[in-house]
């Protein structure tokens, strides 16, 4: 957990999940980060920069900054569904209300890590029962 103070009042944090290999910690994601709204941007980068220094005096070798979701790949690759694939660029286009997806990407590309494509397998071309359940799982409908 990391912490920011400003006058004795919290102005941000972020809390850090550890990634284990052979009960090592290979790396830390960002699991939750708030910053106070009184307080002016940036903190994030700041708190960001601290925990990375932290980390690799502690010889962390990696530091995850998780998932970007709808961060999609423009080629479509002969095994993905090209109607999904419609589907999820023009709900990271237009669902910014829904979600900060774009937001989201740019400030986790202001730290120039790697990029790997992650992938989802699914059962039909168009899987709107699994889309309907992640929604309702994460509060979106």
């Amino acid at each position: 957990h990391f912490y920011a103070y400003q006058d004795g009042k919290a102005v941000g944090f972020i809390y850090f999940d550890p990634i284990y290999r052979n009960n090592e910690i290979i790396s830390y994601v960002p699991n939750i980060s708030r910053a106070n709204a009184d307080f002016r941007q940036g903190i994030f980068y700041t708190l960001m920069a601290h925990a990375m220094d932290v980390f690799k005096a502690e010889g962390v070798p990696h530091l995850d900054l998780g998932l970007i979701p709808l961060s999609l790949d423009p080629a479509t690759e002969h095994q993905e569904s090209r109607l999904l694939k419609r589907i999820m660029h023009g709900l990271y286009e237009k669902g910014n209300f829904l979600y900060n997806f774009k937001g989201l990407e740019f400030t986790k590309s202001r730290f120039r890590g790697d990029n790997f494509k992650t992938y989802c397998c699914h059962r039909r071309s168009l899987p709107a029962l699994e889309f309907l359940a992640m929604f309702k799982l994460t509060r979106l409908l």
